[in-house]
């Protein structure tokens, strides 16, 4: 018999949990915790057993069977640290062994969506088909939402004590994605996070199917990654603080852990898209190589002893445009050395609050601005990105701009990111461009998510003052703008969140990104109509258990998650 998906809300999450996935005879919540919401699912009377040895066995002969393999074997690990079992992968089954049945089969789905999958459990077993090897993932993650909480606990002991009668209700679900662009911006410019945080983060980027790691390396405040080419890029530029004291000010990323972290990033199905800002937030770019500044290039000098930020030192400088025979190969020179690292023909630009002044007063700047006949420096900055993009694109890759130099027109082929007005991704489309939407008013997961969270970050930036983004304004938000006709609908890739990192110190980060961030994914993937506020508060309270258990310091004052009997 077909159980309903939703009921009004009778227990608290950590019960609901244990009674869908341990041993109830009947159902006392009817809602699976999985998050983002499924395009389907339906419940069955009955429960499969997780025996102590079970078996993940790859089906159908495929050309992905080497990623279907990988994916088991990531899955068996977990839980063999989280529930103490017995996980053998590949192989026939055993008489006494529970069955997972992965296979990858794009003839059943009928719009082959990248990342569609069905899940079923029976009496059989789990079974799960992914359109593609990212489908069965997803799939994947989805039953790990499925297991009780503690197993998120890995390598505890005291926690697998709790699996000797583990069992999943019969469930059939089918599944896909909305958006194509499923994003998560980190800055690591005005702090730096460690290779371990940052894969944490993708891993929970991973279990909430976001496919995409937008990684924020250079900025007026600092330079992260290094060029063997440039050294004192990182020399110079990855050092704006006391060097002994100020930890979260100072480093940068080595090539290898740049190629570490897109490796790790890629095993999970998440593009890693790096970011070199340009032609404005370059100041710890200029204060290694003053020569790519405008005028004569004198260089930067910081000011009083002890400031924090390159960004203060003399104003906010710009790359030469003027100078472009010079400073675009150096750009050039750059994303060359980035490129062997970052694989997924995806570079972002930057091009957002380029300074005022710098290329208006630059005899260079604006001698080519007269010599092109252009009318103004929006223009200019146009033709500038649209050398840099059409340069990158004959070396196949392409470029993502921040949305304010729509105003002088986007280069052919480039992806806008509308960040500052909601007319930006109206413009972005109808330009022939494809937009992600990162509207900050609804988006940003720097902005408070409540009043005392605003009144902290006030201390040390008067901006967030009036800007409170709690979760549910995050989770009611329309990526795609009304009065679009479908073709210009079909132009909006999906969203991306950004955490900027001026106020934020490392020890406050998770609680700024979580449970935010969980709200991002559900927007990302599931339909709007199928969107459902309350229903997503019911699911997330598991979910503040799942972070929890993997040391995630979320945002306890959001009202989103309520912890019955149990402190805040």
């Amino acid at each position: 018999m077909k159980r309903a998906f939703y009921k009004p809300r009778l227990v608290t999450g950590v019960i609901s949990s244990l009674l869908f996935f341990c041993a109830p005879a009947i159902y006392a919540f009817e809602e699976v915790p999985i998050i983002p919401r499924c395009k389907s699912l339906e419940l069955h009377e009955g429960f499969y057993p997780l025996q102590q040895q079970i078996r993940i066995s790859i089906t159908g002969g495929t050309s992905l069977e080497d990623q279907l393999q990988a994916n088991a074997e990531r899955f068996a690990v977990f839980l063999r640290k989280g529930a103490g079992l017995e996980v053998a992968v590949g192989g026939k089954g055993k008489a006494g062994e529970s069955e997972i049945k992965l296979r990858v089969a794009p003839d059943m789905f009928e719009n082959k969506v990248a990342g569609a999958y069905r899940l079923s459990v029976d009496q059989k077993g789990i079974h799960i088909i992914g359109a593609d090897a990212q489908g069965v993932f997803y799939g994947l993650q989805s039953l790990k939402q499925m297991l009780p909480a503690a197993i998120f606990h890995q390598d505890d002991a005291a926690h697998r004590n709790a699996f000797s009668d583990l069992r999943i209700g019969f469930v059939e679900i089918e599944d896909a994605p909305r958006f194509k662009w499923r994003g998560f911006m980190l800055d690591s410019c005005r702090h730096i996070q460690t290779i371990d945080k940052i894969k944490q983060y993708i891993d929970l980027m991973a279990l909430y199917k976001m496919n995409v790691f937008h990684w924020h390396l250079t900025e007026d405040e600092a330079w992260r990654a290094e060029i063997k080419k440039y050294p004192k890029l990182t020399s110079i530029g990855g050092y704006p603080g006391d060097r002994s004291k100020e930890e979260e000010l100072n480093g940068y990323y080595t090539q290898e852990q740049m190629r570490e972290i897109v490796a790790y990033a890629h095993e999970r199905y998440i593009k890693v898209v790096p970011e070199f800002d340009i032609p404005g937030h370059v100041n710890a770019l200029l204060m290694a190589y003053p020569e790519y500044g405008c005028n004569d290039g004198a260089p930067l000098k910081m000011g009083e002893p002890g400031i924090r930020s390159f960004s203060s030192a003399a104003g906010r400088r710009a790359i030469c445009a003027g100078k472009h025979e010079t400073t675009i190969p150096f750009i050039m020179e750059v994303f060359d050395e980035l490129q062997t690292i970052f694989t997924d023909g995806l570079f972002h630009v930057g091009g957002d609050e380029r300074p005022r002044g710098n290329w208006e007063k630059c005899t260079h700047c604006v001698a080519l601005r007269d010599k092109l006949k252009l009318e103004d420096e929006h223009h200019l900055q146009n033709w500038f990105l649209n050398e840099v993009s059409e340069r990158l694109r004959k070396r196949g890759i392409r470029s993502i701009a921040w949305a304010e130099h729509i105003q002088g027109g986007v280069p052919e082929g480039q992806i806008v990111q509308a960040w500052n007005k909601p007319s930006e991704a109206l413009q972005g489309v109808r330009a022939g461009r494809e937009v992600i939407n990162s509207y900050n008013r609804k988006i940003y997961l720097d902005y408070p998510a409540n009043k005392a969270d605003a009144e902290e970050l006030n201390k040390h930036n008067r901006r967030y003052r009036r800007r409170l983004v709690p979760a549910r304004s995050i989770y009611t938000f329309e990526p795609v703008p009304a009065g679009l006709t479908q073709e210009e609908r079909n132009r909006i890739i999906g969203l991306e969140a950004p955490v900027w990192t001026e106020s934020i110190l490392m020890d406050r980060l998770d609680k700024k990104v979580f449970p935010r961030l969980i709200s991002v994914a559900e927007v990302g993937w599931t339909s709007a109509e199928k969107k459902n506020w309350e229903s997503f508060q019911r699911r997330l309270e598991k979910h503040a258990e799942i972070l929890e258990a993997l040391d995630i310091a979320y945002d306890r004052s959001d009202t989103i998650i309520e912890h019955q009997g149990r402190d805040k």
